[in-house]
């Protein structure tokens, strides 16, 4: 959860600046995803794979995850 919510930097360093569309040029800014609030049942979809680099193709992970029966998410709430 940690790494899924963790911001983007987009800076002119990296290559990546976001374009804005008021100021008409580009700018460093932060990309991500914020919790405001959250439902009573939050259904996640926990997309496991990894590239191989050497065949150039998607290998779905399939060992064991686990998570509690009761999830404290309240730490990720803004």
């Amino acid at each position: 959860m940690q790494t899924y919510l963790k911001p983007e930097h987009l800076t002119k360093e990296g290559g990546n600046q976001y374009d804005c569309s008021k100021c008409e040029k580009k700018v460093d800014a932060q990309k991500g995803v914020r919790f405001l609030k959250l439902p009573k049942v939050l259904s996640l979809n926990i997309n496991r794979f990894t590239f191989d680099a050497m065949s150039g193709n998607r290998i779905k992970l399939s060992n064991f995850v686990s998570f509690p029966f009761i999830l404290n998410m309240n730490d990720y709430i803004k």
